[in-house]
């Protein structure tokens, strides 16, 4: 199978509106659409790329998550065409894990499982689903629409084949990024269970694995790969060739292995993270390590112009085609091997990727900004414009940037902003090249720990509002990692290291450490602080001469989090309490709104349509140095330098936002697109109305005179209650007007009389009842200085109706726990607000409240929902909680008195009304024993005999209980004893068993007084007789059972 093709999907651009600060888009002519959270209702925003070097910026995550999260991008549906394998859905979803990686956004992740939910939900169903090649309904994905044709004439829709490792891989992609961040592992997945792959992340996790394997142990081993060999061949089955693919027992063409190795590699990475079935851990290494040295050993090298580089075919064993440069072929293949590389298990070497990277350079590219279609740069006739993005994953390995300005071309980036696979992939290089800030050492430069230059290991991003640019980076609690920075310094010298950090909150022990070295040398110890935030100071200094530098940060394994890196030559850690501080921060001379000297960020709104930029000034007791905003909605920097110790500092940032509305704004607040614009006549010809509806407020439509009006038609009746205006110089003359509205453009309602404030050129609400109404006409009667009406934009405002239901959640623990629990509800309303939680334990009554107690043994199932303020009510809501405080029961099922004449049985019933037994054991004098437990007659001694039973339950607790088994003989019994001897052949001689039962007869019959007499003759007798007609041991038991009958 020959597989080629894919597609992006594009979406058109849109102007954009500043309002409140925030990037808002507009709609045709409305006001705006709808915010981020929200995105899944509208169509996504094209996506930004700020740079294509240096760090992934916050603005580049959150264009990508609107973008994911819009309906731009379509779930997925089913393989047809390979739309799980190179298709949209399948490329979406590893856009998500590149993105998740990077970000450490669960919101990205949470679209990511539900995207792969899709895709193993649409696998085919064994009993109903189609039948394949072989005759059977396989658990894979089939990629051809039923009664499909080859080019043939052949049907060909029994296909399935290599692409399956692809879907398989992308599946468990998410598993893994789940199980590689065990601090959400017990959380529940906020989307539901629909598809009962379990409440968790781990649950899910743990079942797509499951789900995975079965594929690969039903269909892509026994079918693809070799038993011998471990290669990957088509299958040898005759009746493959109905699939109109290649030849049966041919091999799989490398970029097809490629797919197969991914699923293997995902599944292998995702078993020893859960550390639960290294046998197959080893298998699916070993099938990509046979493709892997089978594809290393097929590449040809050659050089050109002095660079190694290397020529391949597009399967093994045939020379006839060189593997194609375009399409997903060679691209496959390349990425295919930086996985590998990645992994570090296969012995792929920097070497062969670097010979890759320069085929890519040297030979595929024409050194005209366009490549050639063969790997090989032949015939130089067929050219290409851009490479698949799978090539991108070879950008890191180069230390060269020119192979990936080459892929990066403008041709390309003009897809990245709409193709979410070609976006990560960018973002995944920038986060994987090294790249160098430049920084002073006389400003104690501070560094975020998430813009590093590189990193190694398993670092993750990850949210925090409190830190200092809204992230952190925390290293993995079991593994070593690495992050580094590359500086190049001016004004050098002996430099301190503080960094603002906190321990590992997911299970590492208390406290937590990072080493730090300076360009390779010796390592010194980082303590992090063992509880909340704070900051540390590494005890020796660091010599930082002018010059290029790198500053590597290692993790030791134990969770730690970092936030800030702070290098100074102070000796005095950034602690607020020490740092300088202004005592008034001012724009354009007046002083900041809240202003707080232990606040350092601050948001300040100018008039939107402002042409100078802002004049920031700031007064303080220490040193103040400011860099002004270079644009009217920039971001000034404040530096306070301590007089006594200058390289003490403390930094201010004040961004300029858009002007903010005017008024008090509704909850819930909407604008309503507007269709279309008209005016009476009279109007300015160079101010006509449509500028009052363009979104932009340096335009304006402007008429003079007391009787102007302006109508505008929202298309439809819409329930109205506002209008939002901006006049020219709204600042300085107050505006005088009626609002009117109607449903037919006939009748007419006043809904509003009076004047603007006079005290924002932005724009200013004007509210009124709510009216349904299709058109609101303004009437202008001029303003306080003259008759001209100037409205520079106009909106027509209402308040989103709430029909969304809040979302409630709980933090029960999953599981068996050993104490008393207290669950905690939290409920989310984005519009009208939650009013009410309700709650009930197993079978109770509702109560209102959001903390749960929860103290009596056993399974419970606590049962929530919420009422948002509009009356809305959420689906009632289920957790478990299971909660075991005592250890399990132990009561014996047989007698603990026996005779040693009958047989000894011990049983125990043991039990436990919580999380259940896990183990027990029986000991009788000592000795393990196994139960039930059963002894001959006269196997046990006559005594008293030691029984002990121990067992513990799921959670630990542990029972241990003694009883006394006793073991009794007396007279009556002894011609019992007699017979069973001489049953297991303990005497031998017939005249021996005579004279025993004689005498057991007449010790039976005899009275008290003449019973011990005649005991002592049978004593006699089997003294006598052992060794003889009976062997010692047993008349010596024989002995030892009538011993206590001779006492008087």
């Amino acid at each position: 199978m020959d597989i080629e093709g894919g597609s992006m999907m594009l979406s058109a651009a849109r102007k954009k509106l500043a309002i409140y600060g925030m990037t808002l888009t507009l709609l045709g002519t409305g006001m705006w659409g709808a915010s981020a959270s929200q995105a899944s209702a509208a169509a996504g925003m094209p996506m930004v790329v700020n740079s294509l070097t240096g760090p992934v910026t916050k603005e580049e995550i959150d264009s990508f998550k609107q973008y994911i999260l819009s309906s731009s991008v379509t779930p997925p549906v089913s393989n047809l065409g390979n739309d799980f394998v190179y298709g949209p859905s399948g490329q979406n979803v590893e856009a998500m894990g590149y993105m998740y990686e990077i970000s450490g956004d669960t919101e990205i992740l949470d679209q990511m499982i539900r995207f792969s939910e899709l895709m193993l939900s649409a696998r085919n169903n064994p009993d109903t689903g189609r039948v394949l090649w072989n005759g059977n309904r396989e658990l894979v994905w089939p990629n051809k629409k039923i009664g499909e044709v080859n080019s043939d004439g052949l049907v060909i829709e029994g296909y399935s084949g290599s692409e399956n490792g692809d879907v398989i891989g992308h599946i468990a992609y998410s598993a893994k990024l789940i199980l590689e961040n065990k601090s959400i592992w017990n959380q529940v997945v906020p989307f539901g269970n629909s598809a009962a792959y379990g409440e968790t992340y781990l649950q899910r996790a743990k079942a797509y694995v499951a789900e995975l394997d079965q594929t690969i142990d039903t269909y892509m081993i026994p079918n693809f790969v070799k038993p011998d060999t471990l290669r990957q061949y088509w299958p040898e089955d005759p009746r493959w060739s109905t699939t109109g693919s290649a030849a049966p027992n041919t091999p799989i063409p490398w970029n097809q292995q490629m797919m197969m190795n991914n699923g293997f590699m995902r599944l292998a990475e995702a078993h020893e993270l859960l550390a639960d079935d290294q046998a197959r851990v080893n298998l699916y290494d070993s099938i990509i390590q046979a493709s892997i040295d089978w594809f290393t050993s097929s590449l040809q090298p050659y050089q050109v112009n002095g660079h190694e580089v290397y020529k391949w075919w597009y399967v093994a064993d045939y020379f006839g085609k060189v593997e194609d440069a375009d399409g997903v072929h060679a691209a496959n293949d390349v990425m295919g091997m930086t996985r590998a590389y990645e992994r570090g298990k296969y012995g792929v070497t920097l070497d062969t990727l670097m010979k890759l990277s320069n085929t890519i350079r040297y030979v595929i590219s024409n050194g005209s900004g366009n490549f050639y279609c063969k790997v090989d740069g032949l015939p130089t006739t067929c050219t290409l414009t851009n490479l698949w993005s799978e090539y991108l994953h070879i950008a890191p390995y180069d230390p060269d940037p020119a192979t990936y300005q080459l892929l990066a071309n403008p041709y390309y980036m003009s897809t990245t902003l709409t193709s979410p696979i070609y976006f990560a992939r960018v973002m995944w290089v920038k986060d994987h090249r090294s790249w160098t800030r430049n920084v002073d050492a006389d400003l104690s430069p501070a560094m975020e720990a998430e813009t590093y230059s590189s990193r190694i290991g398993r670092f993750t991003r990850a949210v925090c509002d409190s830190c200092f640019k809204g992230a952190y980076m925390q290293a993995p609690d079991d593994t070593a990692s690495e992050l580094t920075y590359s500086l190049n310094v001016a004004h050098g010298g002996q430099v301190y290291l503080h960094a603002f950090g906190a321990a590992g909150d997911h299970g590492a022990a208390p406290g937590g450490s990072f080493m730090v070295s300076l360009d390779g040398g010796p390592e010194a110890a980082l303590p992090i602080q063992a509880s909340d935030w704070g900051w540390t100071t590494v005890a020796q200094t660091f010599p930082l001469s002018d010059g290029l530098h790198l500053l590597t940060i290692r993790g030791l394994g134990d969770g730690a989090r970092l936030d800030q890196v702070v290098l100074s030559k102070s000796a005095t850690p950034p602690i607020e309490a020490l740092q300088p501080k202004l005592t008034d921060l001012q724009v354009n001379g007046v002083s900041v709104p809240g202003f707080s000297p232990g606040t350092h960020t601050y948001s300040v709104a100018v008039p939107l349509g402002t042409k100078v930029i802002p004049t920031i000034s700031a007064t303080s007791e220490h040193v103040v140095e400011i860099a002004q905003p270079q644009d009217v909605f920039g971001t000034a920097v404040v530096t306070v330098k301590d007089r006594l110790d200058p390289y003490l500092q403390s930094k201010y940032e004040v961004k300029l936002t858009g002007f903010p509305i005017y008024g008090e704004v509704p909850d819930r607040f909407i604008s309503f697109p507007i269709q279309s614009v008209t005016a009476s006549a009279g109007y300015h010809a160079s101010f006509p109305p449509s500028m009052a509806i363009d979104g932009d407020l340096t335009t304006r439509y402007a008429a003079k005179g007391t009787t102007q009006w302006i109508q505008f038609d929202l298309g439809d009746i819409r329930p109205v209650r506002s209008a939002v205006i901006a006049f020219l110089k709204g600042d300085v003359d107050r505006y005088i007007f009626d609002l009117q509205v109607s449903e037919d453009g006939t009748t007419w309602t006043t809904v509003y009389s009076g004047k603007s404030s006079g005290k924002t050129a932005g724009l200013e609400i004007f509210p009124f009842g709510a009216v349904n109404a299709r058109y609101i006409k303004y009437n202008g009667k001029g303003n306080s200085k003259d008759t001209w009406n100037n409205i520079n934009e106009m909106y027509i405002g209402g308040q989103r109706m709430d029909t969304t239901p809040p979302v409630t959640t709980d933090d029960a623990r999953s599981g068996w726990q050993t104490e008393e629990q207290t669950v905690h509800l939290t409920a989310a309303d984005a519009d009208s607000g939650v009013a009410h939680t309700f709650y009930r334990i197993d079978d109770g009554a509702f109560a209102e409240g959001t903390t749960v107690e929860i103290e009596t043994e056993g399974t419970h199932t606590l049962t929530y929902y919420s009422i948002d303020a509009a009356g809305n009510q959420e689906q009632q809501r289920t957790a478990s909680v299971q909660i075991d405080l005592s250890a399990p029961r132990i009561v014996p099922t047989v007698t603990m008195s026996v005779y040693a004449t009958d047989p000894v049985r011990l049983d125990f019933q043991i039990t436990d009304a919580g999380s259940g037994v896990n183990s027990s054991t029986v000991t009788l004098d000592g000795q393990p024993v196994p139960l039930p437990y059963t002894a001959e007659p006269l196997s046990l001694s006559v005594g008293r005999h030691t029984v002990t039973v121990r067992a513990s339950d799921q959670v630990g607790h542990l029972l241990q209980q003694t009883y006394t088994l006793q073991v009794n003989m007396d007279i009556e019994h002894l011609d019992e004893a007699v017979i069973y001897a001489k049953q297991q052949g303990w005497i031998r001689s017939e005249h021996t068993y005579t004279t025993m039962m004689v005498l057991v007869s007449v010790i039976q019959k005899a009275s008290h007084s003449e019973r011990f007499p005649a005991l002592h003759a049978l004593e006699k007798w089997l003294q006598a007789q052992s060794s003889k007609t009976i062997d010692a041991a047993n008349a010596n038991r024989l002995l030892e059972m009538i011993a206590p009958l001779q006492v008087k």
